[in-house]
């Protein structure tokens, strides 16, 4: 598949990814164009009609690096928000493998990257998404660089009042 020139990594991944996403179920929910820091951070958040998110962040100044994580969405009245925990870690659980997260690269290697990324989630997402239970997801919240642990570590014990998680399964 040829990939046009973009802005942003991001706007290159949903631009690559975004119609297979949406065949799961799958709607972006941010603005891919925009670059978060002076670093250049974008990225793609795309969410599933049962309320789990996908989101993968491009960081191509000071990481030179892709990552992707997966799962509720835990957010904060003062701007704080974590997915779940990393996609890898989901992977790990379900005895799937893929990287903790991609070298990103420079040109050309950019679209690589994406491909690679593209490559691995049609690998394992339809299997991780069918598979992810509550108690999952409750367990990997609480792991190292889980959305609970670090909800504690920044807001204390009481870390509920001050967070929202979204619902898995989604409730309307």
């Amino acid at each position: 598949m040829q990939v046009k020139s973009h802005a942003t990594e991001a706007e290159q991944f949903h631009e690559q990814v975004g119609d297979w996403l949406a065949s799961l179920g799958y709607d972006l929910v941010d603005e891919p164009e925009i670059e978060h820091t002076r670093f250049r951070v974008s990225q793609a958040t795309h969410r599933s009609t049962n309320d789990l998110y996908l989101q993968v962040v491009f960081n191509p100044v000071d990481g030179n690096a892709a990552t992707i994580s997966f799962g509720r969405l835990w957010r904060s009245e003062d701007g704080w928000s974590r997915l779940s925990n990393s996609y890898a870690i989901f992977a790990k659980r379900l005895g799937l493998e893929v990287p903790e997260y991609y070298e990103l690269g420079y040109g050309a290697d950019v679209a690589a990257t994406v491909t690679r990324i593209w490559d691995d989630l049609q690998d394992t997402l339809p299997d991780i998404m069918s598979n992810t239970t509550s108690d999952l997801l409750a367990n990997v919240e609480q792991d190292q660089y889980g959305a609970q642990r670090l909800a504690v570590g920044r807001y204390g014990p009481e870390f509920e009042s001050h967070v929202e998680v979204s619902r898995f399964p989604r409730t309307e």
